[in-house]
């Protein structure tokens, strides 16, 4: 059984992933003018592309580690890809937004808290990936 450093790292890797391409396909798609629902429908497109991607890549990096940690990281990544585009399903608009955008926050707490590192140098080190990420995919939306 993998101790509890490997999956942690794991999850935090995956999370991070997940959330970074959560901000680039739905900021990317919001500038670009598109609505709510592409944004749900990409996200979840994604969301599946992390889960298939980062579990394949965790087994294939590390085939010792076992599927169970694989299939951690996978999850991990697809969930933070997907969980806060929920709001664009069910929704619209800056309610969509903000409701996403507080999930969105939310995971990134846990990742900081999660991460070897705590206090403000965990924040602002996972934030300011987030925020550079969102900047970045808003930029690449106008395009």
């Amino acid at each position: 059984m993998p101790d509890r450093a490997s999956r942690t790292r794991l999850a935090i890797f995956g999370s991070v992933d997940g959330l970074t391409m959560f901000m680039g396909i739905v900021i990317g798609i919001l500038v670009s003018g598109h609505g709510g629902s592409a944004a749900w429908h990409a996200a979840l497109g994604g969301g599946v592309g992390e889960l298939v991607g980062m579990t394949a890549g965790q087994q294939q990096s590390d085939p010792g580690g076992g599927w169970g940690l694989a299939v951690l990281c996978g999850a991990a990544g697809g969930s933070a890809c997907v969980l806060p585009a929920i709001p664009f399903a069910v929704t619209s608009g800056a309610t969509a937004m903000i409701a996403s955008a507080v999930i969105a926050v939310a995971i990134g707490a846990v990742i900081c808290w999660l991460r070897p590192q705590q206090g403000w140098r965990a924040i602002a080190l996972t934030y300011g990936v987030l925020a550079a990420a969102a900047v970045i995919s808003g930029l690449a939306g106008l395009i």
